[in-house]
This record gives C-alpha cells, structure tokens and sequence, in this order.
C-alpha cells in the first residue's frame, strides 16, 4: 500500500490547489490525479504519474519548468517512489518515475534554471529527504 504520506503531505498541506498552476492552469485537478497513485489499477495509477509529471514538471511547450505546483508534487511523487511497490507494475512505475524526478531535480540545481532562493532551499530539503532524486547515475 502508498504510504500515507503521500496524500497527507501533498494534498493535506495544500489548503487550495486552485490557487496553484501547472502547464495546463489551475492545478485544482492535481488532487485527484494524486489519490489515482493509490489507486490497485495498475493503468490508473501509470495514468496519473504521466500526467503528473507532464503537467507539473514542464511546460506546455515539453520542456522542464518550475510551476507553483511542482515542488508538492515533486514531493509526492518521491514519497510514491519510496513506497513499497504494490504488484510488479507499480515496481516499474516507480523505477520510471524516480528517472524522470532525478532528471527533472538535475534540471533544477543548474545555474540559472530556477531562480528564487525559496525554491532552491525547497529543493535542497526536498533533495536531503530523499537523497536519490539528486543522483543522476540513478
């Protein structure tokens, strides 16, 4: 079973996520894509992490960019990587899902991509807690 981390943390901190964005807009539809990691369907939950990572992490143009959405779900995503796999699928899910945050946190800590200091210490203690996603060789 996902941690229950995953949802207290991300979602439960998070009093509106209305009022965050990601490529697609108001990040109001994040929650439900979140709860879907927890989900016994294996294709709900490859579903969500896609779509997670492609609305959150970049831009509507591909490219990786930090929205005000990004860094909880970074969170979150990290706590589903670090959860105990629920069947094979979810295995592979993670292993996918840690690559593209490992990627995406590389992106992250080069010069110049992110450039206010409160989203840098957020990812410096994002990337102490789970000390992989600043692992490359990964």
């Amino acid at each position: 079973m996902i941690l229950p981390f995953l949802m207290e943390s991300a979602v439960g901190k998070i009093g509106n996520w209305g009022e965050l964005q990601h490529a697609a807009g108001a990040a109001d539809d994040v929650p439900e894509a979140l709860a879907a990691l927890t989900s016994a369907d294996a294709e709900a939950r490859e579903e969500a992490s896609t779509w997670l990572i492609e609305t959150c992490l970049y831009d509507e143009n591909g490219d990786f960019h930090l929205h005000s959405s990004s860094l909880p779900v970074l969170a979150a995503l990290a706590a589903f990587v670090d959860a105990d796999a629920m069947d094979d699928a979810s295995e592979d899910l993670q292993a996918d899902v840690a690559d593209a945050l490992v990627d995406y946190t590389a992106w992250a800590h080069a010069p110049g991509n992110v450039s206010a200091e409160a989203h840098r210490a957020a990812l410096r203690k994002l990337t102490a807690e789970w000390p992989w996603l600043g692992d490359a060789q990964r």
